[in-house]
């Protein structure tokens, strides 16, 4: 169980660390921004939503449907408030909180992917994708913070 562990701090080092180092370097911000999103699309759609369909049956898809629209949502009834301020580091901060979110749902595939019930078989393609779709998130965070509030904030 350590090497799932090590996946998740892996990737998040990693990712950090890019963050850290992209800023200034355009064409290595634009390359981690489209690894992001394809990364992502890719273990989702490829990967994600069909083992779960399999699993839970097509009632997921109204779950993967409320996640997709949910952002927009908040994002537009954001926009109806007069004091809404996009100046304001309040999405900033939401989205720190969406990723420790989403980590903690990383954690729980990690766990069910290498539990009990997979003894004397592996998932490697789905702790790689996870890990590999954190790296490129992890630095899109770390940039976002270190351009709102310094390098050496915290």
């Amino acid at each position: 169980m350590d090497w799932p562990i090590a996946i998740v701090v892996g990737s998040v080092a990693i990712g950090a660390v890019l963050g850290l180092i992209a800023p200034g370097r355009g064409r290595l911000l634009d390359a981690i921004r489209t690894f992001a999103v394809v990364s992502s699309v890719a273990v989702v759609v490829g990967r994600l939503i069909p083992d779960a369909v399999s699993t839970g049956g097509p009632r997921v898809l109204i779950a993967v449907a409320v996640a997709f629209i949910a952002p927009w949502l908040i994002e537009r009834a954001a926009h109806e408030d007069p004091e809404h301020d996009h100046s304001s580091t309040m999405g900033l901060e939401l989205s720190y909180w969406g990723l420790m979110v989403h980590k903690l749902g990383d954690g729980l595939a990690l766990g069910s992917f290498t539990g009990e019930a997979h003894v004397g078989h592996h998932h490697g393609d789905v702790l790689t994708a996870i890990a590999v779709h954190s790296v490129p998130v992890i630095a899109l965070i770390t940039l976002a913070f270190t351009s709102a509030h310094g390098r050496n904030s915290g």
